[in-house]
């Protein structure tokens, strides 16, 4: 009974192994065996409810699927002070802490790492970028659709949270905005294409340097912005008969466990599906390190940012010219409001030896503008020595608008003013607008709430 004979290497590679007195919360979701497994916990986790809502985000990924590819599947839930996870083919290994099953947020987030590796077992494990369909285990595997493959499923995690009703219309639209505010406070954004992003991972993103945040972008998070993107794109040229579901079905149908896909393949099936064009969307949202067009899709779904004024019924008339007819002006307001005064230069330090060294500094900072370097120590702020918190001493002035710096670079003291700037996040908070069309309240619920309704029953073992 404790035999496991692998078929191939590659299933020995995959499968992880746990030895130990793991708890095991059994459910049933479309016929297929599941197992919540909890290692620790040291009795702070209630692991029949995790079971029973992992059961929900279970049933929302095979009904978006439309199949199931697997007889068991497993969450190897390791509660062991850490973070992350790794998909497998009929398992994931989660990190997690004891303290996050009693913390809503920290909970919330920890389904959204379960909905995010899940959705893996079709997108990635078995509907593979066409470079990974055979592995090569000597060297790196270099491609662009690391977009789909995670950003992509970036999207779906939190999405599917709010598709069963785990998470709240607002909290989902507020992870959402967490993501956009991500990309459009990241220097590098225009500097790295996704499909950049994608392949540079290797050398990039996984060994970032004191520069990294002036010259790349996560393909997490700007993939997971795109297929929202994509999502509604689809949506709305087809007047939301079909989305990106539709998409992913047909690429798994056609590539999965076979031949793999590009992005090509992926641009073929939006265009045979719309019955338009995309390659020149295609080119501006993933090969290009543009701006980013947010309209469109915010009016499909009845939206707006935060700042943003509530859409006018009427053309927008500025004084002295003639009523704005095409949008440029509601296009003009998809960008940060002026906020009030902050403390932010964009300057990052870490502790060495006991002195505060400057690791990062940001493009688009004050910090920047005034010369600051990497490997710079602070010394003092308006000649009062640093301690701890730079973030503390730079409050203390916050009204003066400005500080001066004593660094020491390479042996040479320096007196540098900095002048302070806000950085307000909740410029990127997205809203839905008090008197949507009709149209749009129709697009916002097939987007996110009006599902069909699921034949299969959910059963754990209590219920059996």
């Amino acid at each position: 009974a404790n035999t496991y004979v692998a078929e191939d290497f590659d299933e020995v590679v995959d499968a992880p192994i746990v030895a130990g007195n793991p708890t095991l919360h059994p459910f049933t979701v479309g016929e297929a065996e599941h197992f919540l497994v909890n290692l620790g916990g040291d009795g702070l986790w209630d692991g029949e409810k995790a079971a029973a809502d992992v059961a929900k985000v279970v049933q929302e990924h095979q009904r978006m699927w439309g199949m199931i590819p697997y007889q068991r599947y497993f969450f190897l839930n390791v509660i062991a002070e850490s973070g992350g996870g790794l998909e497998h083919d009929n398992s994931t290994v989660m990190l997690t802490s004891r303290w996050s099953f009693r913390s809503p947020k920290r909970y919330q987030s920890w389904l959204g790492l379960v909905s995010h590796e899940f959705f893996h077992t079709w997108n990635v494990r078995r509907l593979r970028p066409k470079v990974l369909v055979d592995y090569d285990y000597e060297n790196e595997n270099y491609f662009d659709e690391l977009w789909v493959a995670e950003g992509v499923t970036s999207y779906y995690d939190d999405l599917a949270l709010a598709r069963c009703d785990i998470t709240s219309v607002g909290e989902y639209l507020s992870a959402l905005s967490k993501q956009i505010n991500t990309l459009e406070t990241t220097d590098g954004r225009f500097k790295q294409s996704l499909a950049e992003s994608s392949h540079d991972a290797w050398i990039k993103f996984y060994r970032s340097n004191e520069n990294s945040r002036n010259t790349t972008i996560s393909y997490y998070n700007k993939g997971a912005i795109v297929g929202f993107f994509l999502d509604i794109e689809i949506r709305r040229a087809t007047e939301d008969k079909k989305s990106l579901d539709d998409v992913m079905q047909v690429l798994y149908a056609k590539h999965a466990l076979k031949d793999g896909y590009t992005t090509d393949d992926v641009i073929r099936e939006v265009n045979d599906l719309t019955g338009k064009d995309y390659t020149e969307w295609f080119q501006k949202t993933i090969f290009s390190s543009g701006p980013l067009d947010y309209q469109p899709a915010l009016d499909w779904l009845g939206l707006r940012f935060a700042h943003q004024p509530e859409p006018s019924k009427k053309p927008i008339r500025e004084k002295g010219k003639e009523p704005d007819t095409t949008g440029t002006a509601a296009k003009a307001a998809a960008k940060p409001a002026p906020a009030k005064q902050g403390t932010w230069t964009g300057i990052s330090t870490k502790s060495e030896d006991g002195k505060m060294i400057v690791s990062a500094v940001a493009e688009s900072g004050p910090g920047f503008q005034a010369g600051i370097n990497t490997d710079d120590e602070i010394i003092a702020v308006n000649d009062y020595r640093v301690s701890s918190s730079l973030t503390d001493l730079f409050e203390q002035f916050r009204e003066d608008g400005k500080v001066e710096l004593l660094i020491a670079r390479r042996g040479a003291l320096l007196r540098m003013p900095v002048e302070f700037a806000s950085r307000e996040v909740s410029n990127w908070r997205l809203v839905k607008i008090k008197e949507p069309s009709e149209q749009q309240k129709n697009s916002f619920d097939d987007w996110l709430l009006d599902l069909p309704e699921v034949s299969e029953q959910v059963t754990t073992e209590d219920s059996k």
